[in-house]
């Protein structure tokens, strides 16, 4: 038999139980009238019982759905902010993944031109922000510490970000997403110090 099903009839079965008990015990009722109560009592309950499951498992279903939607969603307008990118400042020269765990988002991703900006010495574009390399007056390596946090059965302790000195007044220091991982940090701070002019 279905669980649905037995579900139904337990919780039935149960509140007639003890609404005849009840009546018989407190009620003074005759037997007859108690098990007629309970079966009314009983029915009316596990309909109501019934609609208030189904509402709430319907509810659950509708923010898993509209859950599922808002993260298809965020992956694709990701996706669309590094294209963006390469739409507006054309094909990179180069591509650096400064942050693997997350993929080809537009924070975790640099992308180098060896060409335009001030003196043509090329630019950099990361998270949207085009930095010209002949700005960049120093890198450096930070690592910020903080506690430890879970995120799918994962624990970071710490964030790794290469900061990019600039002489820019509304940028005067860009902070680049490199991770959780010391060695692929120093890495890619090795590969974009052999992009930039320092």
């Amino acid at each position: 038999m279905n669980k649905k099903i037995l579900r139904y009839l337990f919780v039935c079965v149960a509140v007639f139980a003890i609404s005849a008990v009840f009546d018989l015990i407190a009620g003074g009722k005759t037997t007859e009238v108690a098990l007629k109560t309970a079966a009314i009592y009983s029915i009316l309950f596990t309909i109501l019982w019934g609609l208030i499951v189904e509402r709430t498992r319907k509810n659950r279903e509708e923010e898993a759905d509209e859950n599922e939607e808002i993260t298809d969603s965020s992956d694709v307008s990701e996706t669309n902010t590094v294209e963006k990118m390469v739409e507006q400042y054309g094909e990179p020269d180069a591509t650096i993944v400064t942050d693997g765990t997350k993929g080809m988002a537009p924070d975790s991703t640099v992308l180098v031109y060896d060409h335009g900006g001030s003196n043509d010495n090329g630019f950099l574009v990361y998270d949207g922000l085009a930095i010209d390399k002949s700005s960049i007056t120093d890198l450096t390596f930070h690592r910020e510490e903080r506690s430890p946090y879970g995120a799918q059965n994962f624990t970071f302790p710490e964030l790794f970000e290469i900061v990019l000195n600039t002489t820019d007044d509304n940028h005067p220091k860009v902070f680049v997403n490199a991770g959780h991982d010391l060695e692929l940090a120093k890495e890619t701070m090795l590969e974009i110090r052999k992009h930039i002019i320092v």
